[in-house]
């Protein structure tokens, strides 16, 4: 039984995930079913039960919690297995704080083993909370979402709608939030390792959270001559296309523990340029150049790692090393380590 499960909306990791166990045979039970009220399952693998409190209004965040650690409580006492993916070790949101917190308190008590998408985001979670560092846990990366990468013919037209003759072009793409530091775009250089000069291409629509002022002044900020401006959200063919398109996507986030999005990045062919969070380090040391480059984010230290994705012309043998390491992180791949973490604790299969 996975939770979300999925016919989750807004987030098409639930669906993949459910759908590499039915392809390795392991059946996913609904989450409104008969089947879960009656506790026909062997594992129950959560994902952020932080949204349980933290996406809803006091009342309904009360009664999803007591209701959830009442379930949780219940799949301990019929000898069940609970797994728990850790997305994000700190949660992004943490609204009813003094209610989120306990609240999580008994979710990691209840849980029997855990999954991690990296090696840092494990170790901050066990230095966190070292009562749970005995449990067992095995990481598992984040599947890679089926992309269609853009045609040359395609790019170039796009190319030219962005920046007329030859530039260095850097994405800055997906909705504006805060955690995402857009004010690091100022820091970016004029010029790349080859003279050619630094297009941005600020692509997504702002969250209500973002202070519009203080947005308008980060981009002035960066540079509003160089820039191509797209102001809505991108659906999923404008987003793999933009990233087929430009050079180098930049993530510049200030927190998180792991990226489904730099993942996405790669499967539809592009290159990251990076904050220097352990997450994107570990992302760094699996791929390596010329697909990520993590940095500092100060205008000294972005200048250099411009001039080092620049500069970098991409060989088939590289590209054929990136696809291997994509390969290795198909949804299918990632059910079949997950089934054998089940069977570490005892699940039947």
């Amino acid at each position: 039984m996975s939770v979300p499960g999925r016919t989750y909306i807004g987030n098409p990791y639930w669906k993949y995930f459910c759908e590499a166990f039915d392809a390795i045979g392991v059946d996913v039970v609904p989450v409104r079913s008969a089947d879960t009220m009656l506790l026909r399952f062997d594992v129950l693998h959560m994902h952020f039960p932080d949204h349980k409190v933290a996406e809803h209004p006091l009342p309904k965040a009360l009664v999803l919690a007591a209701s959830f650690l009442a379930f949780l409580g219940l799949v301990r006492l019929f000898g069940k297995k609970i797994v728990w993916t850790v997305h994000d070790v700190t949660p992004f949101k943490t609204r009813h704080r003094w209610l989120l917190m306990p609240y999580l308190a008994w979710v990691r008590r209840l849980t029997s083993g855990y999954v991690f998408m990296n090696r840092s985001s494990r170790e901050q979670f066990f230095k966190a909370y070292p009562d749970q560092a005995a449990k067992p846990s095995c990481l598992v990366g984040h599947g890679v979402f089926p992309t269609t990468r853009v045609s040359p013919e395609r790019r170039q037209i796009l190319r030219q709608e962005m920046h007329k003759g030859e530039a260095f072009i850097i994405g800055y793409l997906g909705d504006l939030k805060p955690y995402k530091n857009v004010d690091a775009l100022r820091h970016l250089p004029k010029t790349d390792g080859r003279g050619r000069p630094v297009v941005l291409v600020v692509a997504g629509r702002a969250d209500p959270l973002m202070d519009a002022d203080a947005l308008e002044a980060s981009l002035d900020a960066a540079g509003r001559e160089r820039m191509h401006r797209i102001d809505h959200r991108l659906d999923d063919a404008e987003m793999e296309e933009l990233i087929g398109t430009v050079d180098a996507v930049f993530l510049p986030y200030l927190i998180g523990s792991n990226s489904g999005f730099s993942i996405l990045v790669l499967s539809a062919g592009g290159r990251l340029l990076t904050s220097d969070l352990p997450m994107f380090t570990d992302l760094e040391e699996q791929f390596g150049a010329p697909w990520v480059y993590s940095s500092a984010l100060d205008a000294l230290s972005l200048t250099q790692a411009v001039d080092r994705v620049s500069t970098h012309d991409v060989t088939p043998e590289e590209e054929g090393r990136r696809d291997a390491a994509l390969a290795a992180l198909s949804f299918e791949a990632c059910g079949r380590e997950t089934l054998e973490f089940y069977r570490s604790l005892g699940a039947p299969g």
